[in-house]
């Protein structure tokens, strides 16, 4: 392929190589944890099986030191929007319930749910509400949102196009 022929790297071949590196050399991987105190991720739910792997490698408790390497991962589920990229939902979701056993780490897991939305007043959070329970089902618990802001605001207007410009149909 032209990428190949012309030398370059992709990011998604940066992650896959990155985590060939990980695996296949321990001292990389020993040096590289030890440069790390916690890794964070944001909108973990958008996050594909390479990166979980790489996640993996970083976080995986080596028996011959004490350094551990923490994990924070934040994310919503009802928020993925990048499954077309490969996205697997239910390996992120088996990732957060199995984490202690995949990195051996010794702190035990805790979970929080963060359920104040502090972005959308009453009426947006009480439509998503209703949209995730009621309609689209993604989740197995209920996941209500709760609103911080209190002021009413203009409601959204919703538009519903059915044709282009040109009068094109969608």
């Amino acid at each position: 392929d032209a990428i190949g022929e012309l030398g370059l790297v992709t990011f998604d071949d940066m992650i896959r190589l990155a985590v060939r590196l990980l695996k296949e050399q321990p001292a990389v991987r020993r040096a590289e944890r030890r440069r790390l105190r916690a890794l964070l991720v944001d909108e973990f739910q958008d996050t594909d099986s390479q990166q979980l792997d790489l996640f993996k490698a970083l976080l995986q408790h080596d028996a011959e030191s004490n350094h551990e390497v923490l994990g924070f991962f934040v994310g919503d589920t009802k928020q993925s929007i990048y499954r077309f990229r490969g996205v697997d939902v239910p390996a992120i979701e088996d990732f957060h319930e199995r984490y202690e056993e995949l990195v051996g780490c010794q702190q035990s897991r805790s979970d929080f749910h963060l359920k104040t939305s502090f972005r959308s007043v009453k009426e947006i959070t009480g439509f998503v509400n209703h949209f995730f329970d009621r309609k689209l089902k993604l989740t197995e618990e209920r996941e209500e949102l709760t609103p911080h802001r209190t002021e009413v605001g203009d409601l959204p207007e919703w538009h519903l196009i059915d044709s282009d410009a040109e009068g094109e149909g969608f």
